[in-house]
């Protein structure tokens, strides 16, 4: 007699969903790590435009002008980028908690099969000692006679 799982089947479904969740997670956490480089990199334009304005000593109103533009699109593009931030950190919590859930759901359905795997053995065990009682019996008869 062999063990054969009734949910096998379910759990490999949960499995794969848990697979899928962490693959989600994983891509948010990427994004996340991206928005974060890019924001890092407009960070350092405008320290290195300061920098060289700051080396300037004398700048034409139509450069200073072009110059002041160009900071407030990289400050405009910072804001976009950390309002994109925020979201993939909403996003990210939402599919950690999927994850969570899918874990669990995973882990409900392993432990299930624990239990019911140590009563088929249990089962296994008493009616191979049935088995082994009932031949010791008929050895133990025909000894007698």
């Amino acid at each position: 007699m062999t063990f054969k799982y009734k949910f096998e089947s379910i759990k490999k479904i949960k499995e794969s969903l848990e697979k899928k969740a962490q693959k989600e997670l994983a891509e948010v956490d990427l994004l996340i790590e991206h928005t974060k480089l890019e924001i890092l990199t407009l960070d350092n334009i405008l320290k290195a435009l300061k920098v060289k304005l700051g080396e300037h000593k004398s700048i034409k109103a139509a450069e200073m002008h072009h110059i002041n533009r160009y900071e407030d699109y990289l400050a405009a593009e910072r804001r976009v980028l950390e309002n994109k931030l925020d979201e993939l950190e909403t996003l990210r919590t939402q599919k950690l908690e999927n994850l969570q859930t899918k874990q669990k759901e995973f882990k409900m359905f392993e432990t299930m099969e624990e239990k019911h795997h140590t009563a088929f053995v249990l089962d296994a065990n008493r009616v191979e000692q049935i088995t082994i009682d009932e031949i010791a019996n008929q050895k133990f008869v025909r000894s007698k006679l």
